[in-house]
């Protein structure tokens, strides 16, 4: 038997021991991602920055940030702030426009990187055993949940705690692209339990930065607006995840290719 009929379908099998001139080596293929994540790391910190600069241009300038806090919940210069200190209160417009964009942002990646939804179809396209998608719910709502006693007791001590907030995003980020990986170079059960452990380190971030937003949130924004804060957020989170879902069901009918999950979570991310 020659090593071709041995290993009809390895990738060195042929003439000469050398892969077919249509299939990519592994190796290659973790290269190209690695440089592909590199570029978009490029792309996503430039961006960043740009937005950090127009941010901190546009905290400069109260005016157009009242303007549009005004514009959103319709509230006057006679604005009172029974639960927030004096000096919060004159920057609750630039700080509820900045809050508004993080929200949002963060509940799009929720809604792309859904764990009673995306997470499970992706498990199941890439062939995982269908016991790990029954894991997928409970990970991330009790990794979430359960954590955060622990978490506030530790953070309480520190005046500052948006830093953890900050780094507990970078966590949620950094795993949710690692699943993008992870989908695009592996597959079956190794694929599934990569996946489960990286979500779960997603759960825990999450919890971190839950406990820090809602701090944040507390002393930056007025009791009467956090409701409108959250509102907003859910709305602009929820069109963007119905027109992607839109997209898939008009545009490509159902039939999604794997660069489709790729996309979907780096976005995600």
């Amino acid at each position: 038997m020659t090593s071709d009929q041995a290993n009809p379908g390895h990738p060195i099998s042929g003439s000469g021991g050398l892969p077919p001139d249509n299939v990519i080596p592994p190796s290659t293929e973790l290269l190209l991602a690695l440089g592909g994540l590199y570029r978009l790391f490029e792309v996503v910190r430039y961006y960043s920055l740009t937005v950090s600069a127009v941010v901190v241009k546009a905290k400069n300038q109260r005016g157009t940030l009242s303007r549009i806090y005004n514009l959103i919940v319709g509230e006057d210069h006679a604005r009172v702030c029974k639960d927030i200190p004096e000096d919060a209160c004159d920057e609750q417009p630039g700080n509820f426009v900045t809050l508004l964009i993080s929200n949002t942002l963060s509940k799009i990646g929720d809604g792309l990187a859904d764990t009673k939804l995306v997470i499970p179809w992706i498990l199941t396209s890439l062939g995982a055993p269908l016991f790990l998608t029954g894991l997928t719910v409970p990970i991330r709502e009790a990794g979430a949940l359960i954590p955060q006693l622990f978490i506030a007791a530790y953070i309480r001590p520190f005046q500052i705690r948006k830093w953890f907030w900050s780094a507990g995003s970078v966590m949620q980020a950094f795993s949710v692209l690692g699943m993008a990986v992870v989908t695009a170079l592996l597959a079956g059960a190794t694929a599934g339990w990569i996946i489960i452990g990286l979500l779960a380190i997603f759960s825990l971030a999450r919890g971190v930065s839950s406990v820090a937003s809602k701090d944040v949130t507390g002393k930056t924004i007025s009791r009467g607006r956090r409701g409108t804060l959250s509102g907003y957020a859910a709305l602009g989170a929820g069109v963007v995840t119905v027109s992607v879902g839109a997209y898939a069901k008009l545009v490509h009918q159902g039939e999604l290719g794997d660069e489709f999950f790729y996309g979907v979570l780096i976005g995600a991310g």
